[in-house]
């Protein structure tokens, strides 16, 4: 790894950077999503400072985090099992923050420092999956899951007993819940990709911004209206599709639902691959007839609005780039 000059702006001292994280660590437990923030200090300061610095408020960070629940009363000294997934959440935003840094820091293609770190989250939570399962043989997810609607129905029950609503309606309620609970464990693999990929695509983009701000000299990159992806990687969306439709037509036979699911997980993350690949096709053709930024942005929340259908559509256009290269980036030079 290549030695960096040391690099601390007069009138932002990094020490205030690194607080950050602690501090971010702590409100996320009163405000959950303020915990997707805290990788982007530790990876500003380890960029800047190095590994060590990272590791020093990464840990700081952690305690922060333990403090915050303790505040909020619970005992962690005799809830082992809160410590540990406290904990465990808590290093999944400084592991983020500590590789985004450090690639950042060695200068890595662009595509790698976006979503490598974000890899290294899925590993770790798989890890935590597969140890809980052969160790002590516990469902981490199905734990989690269950705990989720146990809380929820705890709820519903105490606001029909204030409510007192319809004799039937608490019944609708806990099968909804129990309905989500069913689905939050068939769409876990994809959400826990897409999910994190974006959160780490964004910490990444946040922090590169910050460092230019700092006047750190970064390798450039892509422009997104550049971006394209393998075309080898609408395969994966092909075989989800496959898999669906041989499970339906009982061609493929699957007692457990196990092809099924593994095929709309397919079909779900390569949609939102091939999404982001339209929306870059999209965005290219408005720049180049005039469209400014503002617009460019307005259309992608209109896109990415649930009552209209349109993410599917962007998404086949993606995947059709992938095979035709409608921006000709081939012909330039690009890929």
């Amino acid at each position: 790894m290549s030695a960096k000059p040391s690099l601390e702006p007069p009138h932002t001292p990094l020490w205030r950077v690194g607080l950050l994280a602690p501090a971010l660590a702590f409100l996320g437990q009163f405000l959950p999503l303020v915990l997707f923030f805290v990788p982007v200090p530790i990876a500003v300061v380890t960029d800047l400072r190095g590994w060590r610095a990272g590791v020093g408020w990464g840990a700081a960070a952690v305690a922060a985090a333990v403090a915050g629940v303790w505040v909020l009363g619970m005992d962690v000294s005799r809830h082992g099992a809160v410590l540990a997934s406290v904990t465990l959440l808590a290093l999944l935003p400084v592991a983020m923050g500590l590789v985004g840094g450090l690639l950042y820091r060695s200068d890595r293609h662009q595509g790698v420092t976006l979503l490598a770190p974000g890899g290294l989250v899925i590993a770790m939570v798989l890890t935590a999956w597969l140890s809980g399962r052969w160790l002590f043989q516990v469902d981490l997810l199905q734990a989690a899951v269950e705990g989720w609607r146990a809380t929820v129905e705890e709820g519903l029950r105490r606001a029909a007993e204030v409510a007192g609503g319809p004799p039937g309606q608490l019944e609708n309620w806990e099968a909804l819940v129990e309905n989500m609970a069913q689905g939050i464990q068939l769409l876990f693999p994809a959400g826990l990709v897409v999910t994190t990929g974006l959160w780490s695509v964004g910490v990444q983009w946040l922090t590169g911004r910050w460092l230019q701000a700092l006047g750190r000299p970064l390798r450039p990159g892509k422009p997104f209206i550049r971006w394209r992806f393998p075309w080898v990687l609408a395969w994966g969306y092909i075989l989800g599709q496959l898999l669906l439709m041989g499970t339906r037509s009982g061609r493929l036979a699957d007692p457990e639902g196990r092809l099924a699911a593994i095929g709309v997980n397919l079909v779900l993350i390569f949609t939102y691959v091939f999404f982001v690949e339209g929306l870059a096709v999209l965005w290219f053709y408005l720049a180049k007839w005039g469209v400014g930024k503002g617009g460019r942005l307005l259309i992608t929340v209109l896109l990415l609005t649930p009552f209209l259908p349109l993410m599917e559509p962007v998404a086949w256009l993606g995947m059709l780039d992938a095979w035709l290269d409608f921006r000709k980036l081939q012909r330039e030079g690009g890929s």
